[in-house]
């Protein structure tokens, strides 16, 4: 099929044969299909218009049929595609697919209608499956001269005759062999010349044999073209084409630079807000408050930020903490939580918001975790090769969250777990995941993780709290640092 190249028979480019998302690529045609076309009436051809295509048909499908693949099988105006210099070209048969495969194809665009084009020996062969007729040269000749009532008429097939006869009518009667006249498209008088009504009754004719060939089409029809050779709409085309240019540029341009606005829009607010959340605004959607059970909160900061700010300049700070974010992101982008803030050197994620998950403890210790395996790594520019340190504090409780403001909306989470899990990193140590009791007995439930009781110390704003360390994951390689390469405790910052 690939070998098969003529002007007046549509480039076939490839084809997908996985089942149920079959198809055939073919050139892209601007005017789309002549049955698309008639129907949308943009386009009213004159005559000699009218002559002209029909001409590119006879002129593509003489070349077939005198081509390695003999048939079309499945003519039709829907396969007529029209370019945009309204020439008429057509895409190939299905015969040498496979059944599962045409039939899918078929299915797709088949539609009752489709059954007029074809001819009455194929209708009686078919016995109202017209998806299972294999077609024939005979029968594309046939389904040609529907074509050329359509052209002429610039309707649909048998378009007289449907007003007062349905399609299943129609072709019980072009299938009865024993009616004397047998029913064919009906074309007004004066429509066309006599030599046009010559021609399309030899193309319908009942009996195959006593059809009109391609061949014989092609050259009728270029004796009622009396010798013409330029197509007749080039002229016409490139004129319109001419006044449309500009127009076209403009509103591509214009189409283009909005759709390149609202992707950034778009990308801007899936990039601060859940996905679920940042969809539903997108449909203007209204987002309410919601409140969650439990979810679990991861806070950290970096140890020593203040010195580092201290010997750092303002546009250095900047840079840096852009730096040490981005990689922090690289570790909560493998894991099922919400990044929800960052204030200063605070870092601060959730999980089982917005999405309700049963092992968001689990999920944010091992993020955690992760994140000391990469940040350890990571050495503070302009020191002596300073080593990242951080704290980070976790605890699991009930929280609310919603969207905050309309120009710049952000989705944010609130309740006093929010603040005890604030506590529990201020309340820690370089190098140490501290977290709440509460987070601990989920993680215990798991048997996936070592852990230590602190003991009870006293927390601002909590009193008396029992809080433990997060030491690593079992059978993984995530384990907290050799704490004796902590920060001095004069550097931390507690509260």
């Amino acid at each position: 099929m690939a070998n098969i190249r003529h002007q007046n028979l549509n480039l076939f480019l490839g084809v997908c044969l996985d089942l149920p998302n079959s198809c055939l690529m073919y050139l892209y045609n601007k005017f789309g299909s002549l049955t698309d076309l008639i129907r949308e009436q943009k386009i009213r051809p004159n005559y000699d218009n009218k002559l002209s295509l029909v001409l590119d048909i006879t002129s593509g499908m003489d070349y077939l049929h005198r081509s390695l693949l003999k048939i079309h099988g499945h003519l039709s105006s829907k396969n007529c595609v029209i370019d945009n210099r309204f020439i008429a070209s057509y895409s190939f048969s299905l015969e040498n697919f496979n059944s599962n495969i045409k039939n899918d194809l078929h299915y797709k665009h088949f539609s009752v209608a489709d059954a007029l084009y074809l001819a009455p020996e194929l209708l009686q062969i078919s016995k109202g499956n017209f998806l299972s007729e294999q077609g024939s040269p005979e029968g594309d000749v046939y389904a040609f001269g529907i074509i050329m009532q359509e052209v002429i008429m610039w309707d649909v097939p048998y378009a007289i005759e449907r007003q007062n006869k349905p399609i299943s009518q129609i072709l019980r009667q072009v299938m009865l062999t024993t009616m004397r006249h047998p029913i064919r498209p009906l074309i007004p008088e004066n429509l066309c010349s006599d030599e046009w009504l010559e021609l399309m009754k030899k193309c319908l004719r009942q009996q195959p044999d006593r059809r009109a060939t391609f061949a014989s089409i092609n050259f009728d029809f270029k004796k009622m073209l009396k010798g013409k050779t330029v197509h007749i709409m080039d002229v016409t085309l490139e004129k319109l084409e001419k006044l449309n240019e500009k127009l076209q540029i403009l509103v591509s341009r214009r189409t283009e630079e909005l759709k390149q606005k609202k992707a950034e829009v778009e990308a801007w607010i899936f990039n601060i807000l859940p996905v679920g959340i940042a969809r539903a605004m997108l449909k203007n959607k209204t987002v309410h408050p919601q409140e969650f059970e439990e979810a679990t909160i991861y806070f950290s900061d970096i140890v020593g930020f203040d010195i580092i700010c201290q010997t750092g300049s303002p546009a250095f700070i900047v840079d840096f903490l852009n730096n040490v974010f981005r990689h922090f992101d690289l570790v909560t982008d493998k894991y099922d939580l919400y990044k929800c803030e960052t204030t200063k050197d605070v870092y601060m994620v959730a999980s089982g918001v917005p999405k309700k998950i049963r092992h968001h403890a689990s999920e944010i210790a091992t993020m955690a975790l992760d994140m000391f395996t990469t940040i350890n790594k990571f050495e503070i520019p302009g020191t002596n090769n300073n080593v990242l340190q951080l704290r980070i504090g976790l605890h699991s409780g009930p929280v609310v969250a919603g969207i905050l403001g309309t120009s710049l909306p952000q989705y944010c989470i609130y309740g006093d777990s929010v603040n005890t899990a604030s506590r529990m990193q201020t309340s820690g140590y370089a190098l140490r995941i501290h977290m709440s009791d509460t987070t601990n007995k989920l993680l215990q439930a798991t048997n996936e993780f070592d852990t230590m009781e602190r003991g009870k110390i006293e927390v601002k704003g909590k009193g008396i709290m029992t809080t433990h360390w997060l030491l690593g994951k079992r059978n993984t390689d995530l384990y907290v640092p050799d704490p004796t390469l902590a920060a001095a405790r004069w550097m931390h910052h507690f509260k």
